[in-house]
């Protein structure tokens, strides 16, 4: 009787640990849906629910757009050892499909002693409070990732004030904001939103103005139509910075594939490609690739250029992909 009464007492205690238990994460999953709803809210997204689970809910998300590209909020659980953490994570994708590769992770012991001893190197972007607080590395130069991120001391004081314990990366194409623990703070998941798309967004604003001819408010891709064919610009990745990408089918037969840069001196393009009125365009192109490979000729522009010389671009790529053959 007394074992019998043991056991019951054991199971009881059991019971009673495991209701508390989900009665617990039950309470903090609706405190923190509170939240995360005020923040859909807040910035126009959407809110998910979670699905429900015996022992709580899958994990809930928020949906942001912004031009070009959309942010999630979420969580996730990372397992070490015996023991799991419990992550609030922001991701999104380059609008360009492609950005500069880099890591910003809160500094620390390790960190610092690995910089010291060149196991690891630390680059210094310029903000004296970011780089206190903040490791980075990147294959970039210091230089290639503060052009290609463009104007950062905003972004980087976001960090300092609001996401020091956070680490921003960006080096597998994907772009995510991670920290320990479940956020329950607005603020502080409405700015984390807002520095992932920022990055995300890299290269649109200045692609809209560069194709404000043709394209739409947020766009990534273009399309300019007239008698020569179709041509498309769009935003794209190249050596870790948005770039811009026009191409057009040529209607020309024959002509041989080549690849010249320009913008570095006389171009080495094959005779019989450019005419008398391609020819002056050159010069107002800058520095870009002039290519043709299988008919479709291509120019990609080293960066994002001002709407004037992505017009020239535009009437030269007409030009060469329809006009019969000239002298050079």
């Amino acid at each position: 009787m007394g074992a019998t009464l043991a056991i019951g007492g054991m199971i009881a205690t059991f019971a009673g640990i495991l209701g508390g238990t989900v009665w617990y994460s039950r309470k903090v999953a609706a405190r923190r849906e509170l939240v995360w709803r005020a923040v859909a809210q807040e910035l126009n997204g959407e809110y998910i629910r979670g699905a429900e689970r015996f022992f709580g809910r899958e994990t809930d998300r928020v949906f942001v757009s912004r031009p070009g590209v959309s942010v999630v909020l979420d969580s996730h659980v990372v397992q070490r050892g015996k023991h799991s953490y419990s992550y609030t994570r922001i991701v999104s994708r380059f609008a360009a499909g492609s950005g500069p590769s880099f890591k910003f992770t809160p500094d620390n012991v390790l960190l610092k002693i690995g910089n010291r001893v060149g196991l690891t190197k630390d680059l210094e972007l310029g903000h004296a409070a970011f780089d206190k607080k903040f490791a980075v590395s990147s294959p970039h130069s210091v230089d290639v990732l503060r052009r290609a991120l463009g104007s950062v001391d905003s972004l980087l004081t976001a960090m300092v004030e609001s996401h020091d314990k956070a680490t921003l990366d960006t080096s597998v194409n994907d772009i995510k904001l991670e920290w320990m623990g479940l956020s329950e703070n607005r603020g502080e998941l409405c700015s984390a939103i807002e520095v992932v798309a920022t990055i995300a967004s890299l290269g649109v604003d200045a692609f809209r103005a560069a194709t404000s001819f043709t394209s739409a408010p947020g766009a990534t891709s273009a399309m300019d139509e007239s008698a020569a064919g179709t041509i498309t610009f769009q935003l794209t990745g190249h050596q870790g910075r948005p770039v811009l990408l026009a191409s057009i089918r040529s209607e020309r037969a024959n002509l041989p594939n080549f690849a010249a840069q320009l913008g570095h001196g006389p171009p080495e393009i094959p005779d019989g490609i450019l005419t008398q009125n391609a020819r002056p365009l050159l010069s107002r192109i800058g520095e870009a690739k002039l290519s043709l490979s299988h008919n479709e000729l291509r120019l990609l522009w080293d960066a994002i250029p001002d709407a004037s010389v992505a017009r020239a671009g535009r009437d030269l790529l007409k030009q060469i992909a329809s006009e019969p053959r000239g002298f050079r």
